[in-house]
């Protein structure tokens, strides 16, 4: 054959080669970008091969390459693709690289922030049943309790120990009882109307001898026995620890049988700072706290301590209650710093 046919056959052979190439390329293969670079893709050799100094097959080989290398694809050029392996980069035929479709990016799945549902304190009433002795103090005191604990409702029951008593025994609704006598919580206790292991004693206090303001008929105990005294109010000693306590220092001192005549009884203590303070009688015992309240009588005598028993309000939280852990709450704070300074401004003694 001659030089001239040889030729022809070699260059219809490399026609035939780009053809081939150009048609097995992907229409996403190398894209060249309008500034000159080009996108990388990743190729997998498909036959072992050689990887080229330049784009001819007669330039000098930089490697000899396996099938299945992998190699990344800068660009193209004609048949052949601009490739990179490790450090070296070169040349290798079109027809030998499979390029591999890039990864679609995996969206990262939207997550919400957790957040932790919003939990409503819950509301809570009690009812306390306390002497209306205190009725002064704890009216202040559930202001505070009720600003500091938005969620808790204070309903206050008011009157004679005894009467509050009674009620309790016959199930009226309450939390807490406060008692101005051990008497009273003790009769409740013996019928396990109280919860065990939440007595204590609150306060105290002192039982003073009262007139009305501007009066000079008396200036002592033993001034009631006078023609110009007609009455004397006390609590009903039964069911009022204040005529209870009234009824045991006027026996100590010797008047209570001389004074019967003039007694006037009345429902709760502040009935009868009200008898006193209007004139309907003209002395009363009553508390030294509740004294305070008025400014239509005057203090002329405090009971010898030992003519009497202890003044004592002992608190406790009711068996029937159906809010004890608010309860215990709210007994406890009455025992707290800030109670505590409430009592003592309205002259009760703390302690035991």
């Amino acid at each position: 054959m001659s030089t001239h046919i040889r030729t022809r056959f070699a260059v219809a052979a490399l026609l035939a080669i780009m053809v081939v190439c150009s048609i097995a390329l992907p229409v996403s293969g190398i894209v060249q970008a309008a500034t000159g670079k080009a996108a990388t893709q990743t190729g997998i050799l498909t036959q072992t091969t050689r990887l080229y100094a330049g784009a001819s097959a007669t330039s000098r080989t930089l490697l000899s390459l396996k099938k299945g290398t992998k190699v990344t694809v800068i660009s193209r050029s004609g048949v052949w693709y601009k490739a990179a392996l490790t450090t070296k980069t070169g040349y290798v035929l079109c027809k030998y690289v499979k390029i591999v479709p890039a990864a679609k990016p995996v969206a990262k799945p939207v997550t919400k922030p957790i957040t932790k549902p919003v939990t409503k304190p819950v509301k809570v009433a009690l009812t306390i049943s306390a002497a209306v002795s205190m009725s002064d103090a704890m009216n202040k005191i559930q202001k505070l309790y009720q600003t500091a604990n938005p969620n808790v409702t204070l309903t206050m029951n008011y009157g004679s120990s005894g009467a509050l008593e009674q009620q309790i025994e016959h199930g009226a609704p309450a939390d807490i009882f406060v008692s101005a006598a051990n008497k009273q919580m003790d009769q409740l206790e013996a019928k396990n109307l109280v919860l065990a292991g939440t007595r204590k004693v609150l306060v105290q206090n002192h039982l003073v001898l009262i007139i009305p303001k501007g009066s000079t008929a008396v200036a002592s105990f033993d001034d009631l026995t006078k023609s110009t005294v007609k009455f004397l109010a006390i609590g009903e000693p039964s069911s009022v620890p204040a005529g209870q306590y009234a009824q045991e220092s006027l026996t100590k001192m010797g008047l209570w049988d001389k004074l019967q005549p003039k007694l006037v009884m009345g429902k709760d203590v502040r009935t009868v700072l009200t008898y006193v303070a209007s004139k309907n009688a003209d002395a009363g015992l009553v508390y030294s706290t509740d004294a305070l309240t008025s400014k239509d009588v005057r203090v002329i005598a405090t009971a010898p301590e030992d003519s009497h028993s202890p003044i004592v309000y002992p608190a406790a939280v009711i068996s029937a209650s159906k809010n004890q852990a608010a309860a215990k709450a709210f007994e406890a704070y009455l025992s707290g710093p800030l109670a505590t300074a409430i009592f003592r401004g309205y002259g009760f003694a703390v302690g035991n």
